[in-house]
């Protein structure tokens, strides 16, 4: 827990931050020594009192970290720590099991775990701000409202809420659209990123591109992001395993087919799969794919209100007004998206 506060311990202390690994050790160390006793313990001198104590032993460590004026009264309180830690954690799991029904038993460990996850916000950087200071890429968001075909409409019409999501998420359409960004990215690293497996694999087999899914092995997984950092491969289609800790510097280009309805999370965490700064421009793309005048629509304009609020703007591009406009037109510029930029209201 103190690892990411070790610079600023040392600092404190007056001494080398990696002379604090023996405050990590010994914690982890106290722990170790501590946990096989607490269950004899427990049963030699009651549960509740050994409780108590934990919780005492545990505060008195804490105060003596933060008195500490040395890395030997650091260490020593982190060890007082680590006794009291080793005893309260498994001590108190004890006496819920002792008296509490299995049946409620479940309900009872998260109400017991929620408190730990309540605490005060310390910092809240805005997004802009940090593209600003050039920690992250700079980010063009774009929403492109692509046409159901019109036997889909039909189905989409008549059926039940939750499937219309679905039917207007693997629109047929969207492959072209993909296409088309691709065509107007010709040397960007690009992931295509979705939620249901069957359409990804119907655009990987398309398009000739890898895929990666939850049930792709870890050493596979292992070999793709090797090569996609390698330049070796340029596209990547990905399902919801991108959401988290996938370390693609490279990623410029994120195309998304289909999200989980009004996730306002998994669209900031896909967009965070293509911030790291890039070389030169600087620069990402993020393009969320959606059916016009359908349900996903709707979700789409969820999804999209934290990164409002960060600062983003999502540029509308309306693919059937733009055939119009060339139709009308043939000194249209041939780009798949028209140069209008709309509006999120």
């Amino acid at each position: 827990v103190i690892a990411t506060s070790l610079p600023a311990i040392a600092q404190a202390l007056g001494t080398n931050p990696l002379a604090l690994k023996l405050a990590v050790t010994s914690y982890l160390l106290s722990l170790a020594i501590g946990i096989p006793a607490s269950g004899w313990t427990a049963d030699r001198f009651g549960t509740r009192n050994v409780f108590r104590a934990a919780i005492g032993v545990f505060v008195l460590g804490s105060i003596g970290c933060a008195a500490s004026h040395s890395l030997e009264e650091f260490v020593f309180a982190r060890i007082m720590q680590g006794m009291g830690g080793a005893m309260m954690t498994p001590v108190g799991r004890l006496i819920m099991l002792r008296s509490i029904d299995k049946q409620r038993l479940v309900h009872a460990m998260s109400l017991v775990t929620m408190p730990a996850l309540i605490g005060p916000k310390k910092v809240d950087m805005p997004w802009k701000e940090l593209e600003r200071q050039g920690w992250i890429a700079s980010a063009q968001c774009h929403e492109v409202r692509v046409a159901m075909p019109e036997p889909l409409r039909m189905d989409y019409a008549v059926a039940l809420p939750r499937d219309r999501f679905r039917i207007a998420a693997e629109n047929p359409q969207k492959r072209e659209m993909v296409r088309q960004i691709l065509a107007y990215h010709p040397h960007a690293q690009t992931l295509i990123i979705g939620m249901y497996v069957e359409q990804l694999r119907e655009l990987a087999e398309e398009l000739e591109v890898p895929l990666l899914t939850g049930s792709t092995r870890q050493s596979r997984r292992d070999e793709l992001f090797t090569q996609f950092k390698a330049g070796a491969i340029r596209l990547l289609a990905v399902s919801k395993v991108a959401n988290f800790a996938v370390d693609l510097p490279d990623a410029s280009v994120a195309i998304q087919v289909s999200g989980t309805f009004g996730s306002r999370q998994e669209e900031a965490q896909r967009l965070g799969r293509i911030l790291r700064p890039k070389p030169g421009e600087n620069q990402a793309h993020f393009y969320t794919l959606v059916s016009q005048d359908t349900v996903e629509q709707d979700f789409a304009l969820k999804r999209q209100l934290f990164l409002c609020e960060q600062g983003y703007e999502y540029e509308i591009h309306d693919i059937e007004q733009l055939r119009q406009k060339q139709l009308a037109d043939e000194s249209c510029p041939k780009l798949p998206f028209p140069t209008w930029r709309g509006s999120n209201e």
